[in-house]
Order: C-alpha cells, then structure tokens, then sequence
C-alpha cells in the first residue's frame, strides 16, 4: 500500500537520528504522513537497525494497515499532531542530550540564539504527561498550536514538525545545538533574549530559509 521510495526515505531519516546523536538504544521515532494514515517506525527496534521493511503503516484512528511489527509507543502523539495540524507532513521525536536537560527542569529554550527562530519565537515546553498516552498527544498539539516547528517534552526529549520528515530532522537538530549552546552561555553570566521585533524577523526570514525562489511569470 506504501510505495518503496516512501519506506526507503522514512528508513533514512530514522538511521540519520541516531547519526546525528540525538537518540540512543531504542529511544525516539519518526513518522510520514501518507494518502492512507501515517508511516511510523516500529517500537522497540533502535533508530539505527531501522529498515524499510520494518516500518508500520496505521490509519488516523491507529489501526495497523500495514507491517509485522508493533508501531511505535507515541503513535498516538503522532496521529493527534496530524489530525489538528493538517500542514505537518513529518515527524521526528527525541531524546538528544542538551534538550532533554531542559526538558527536564522544566525549562522552555529562550530565543538567546538566533537559530531558535528556526521553530518560532522560543522552544516551548509541552507540561507532563506519561509517554504513549492521550494526554501527553494533547499536551503537544496545545503546546505547537500551529506557531511551533518544535517543543520540549516536559522531563521527556523534543517533538519536531515539518512538512517532510527531513525538515522535522533538521528542526531536531537545530533545537538540539540551541540547547546546547543555551546551556553553554548560561555557565558563563545572564545572556539577554533577542528584542522582540529581530524574533519576528528571524522567524520569518526561516520560512524561507533553504528555499528556492519561486520563477517569475
């Protein structure tokens, strides 16, 4: 039902998490939106032993369509992030280091480096909720609301968005070096956030950022 190019792409990204540091053992999924529901990597199985044949195919509802495997245990977080946000096209959560420290006390990323516009005007804080449950997929689509490119998960790791699993990766990646150099800075004094009105024109300069021109008529 799944073309292979689909499955061979999702395989990819999900190898490139754990490339990239930002998962480690079995921790950390990602998923694609298709015609018939979503693309989802497998529970259980590390990011980086993930192939096309593994992956589960589900219906907005959850239900498997697709696969021999056991779809991820944030499945439902997945889903409810594509039901309310239907220009999400990608997904990819982790559990990288410097951002789940946050995450962990508790604390939102503010914009102290420009790269944070690369998701909004900060990185917000999704409030606790058990992983793999209705509350924490609502506590995620709350928190995006449609402005977000990605959250922290409270005491969790990070949700990034995109409207292909590679921008989602990429916006992991960049949440991941904000953290860290976030946490860096503070070690160091007091840094002051970016005013305002250069926020605003970060992030939309990073709606187009890596885009082509459109060709004129």
């Amino acid at each position: 039902m799944v073309d292979e190019h689909a499955r061979r792409r999702l395989a990819a990204v999900s190898r490139r998490l754990a490339a990239e540091g930002l998962v480690s053992g079995a921790g950390g999924n990602v998923s694609l939106r298709t015609p018939q529901g979503i693309l989802i990597t497998p529970s259980g199985l590390p990011c980086a032993e993930t192939g096309p044949d593994d992956l589960v195919l589900v219906d907005l509802e959850g239900r498997v369509l697709e696969g021999t495997r056991k779809p991820s245990s944030e499945t439902p977080m997945h889903l409810a992030v594509y039901r309310h946000h239907p220009q999400v096209g990608g997904i990819v959560h982790t559990h990288s280091l410097y951002a789940s420290a946050f995450a962990t006390a508790g604390r939102e990323i503010p914009p102290y480096h420009y790269m944070v516009a690369a998701v909004g005007d900060r990185v917000p804080l999704a409030p606790y909720a058990t992983f793999g449950t209705d509350a924490l997929a609502e506590s995620v689509v709350r928190t995006l609301g449609g402005r977000y490119g990605a959250a922290l998960l409270e005491r969790h790791g990070v949700l990034a968005v995109g409207a292909t699993p590679e921008e989602a990766l990429d916006r992991a990646v960049a949440v991941e070096h904000v953290a860290h150099v976030t946490y860096l800075a503070l070690q160091l004094g007091y840094p002051e956030p970016l005013p305002p009105d250069e926020v605003q024109r970060l992030v939309e300069r990073f709606k187009t950022y890596g885009k082509a021109e459109p060709p004129e008529a």
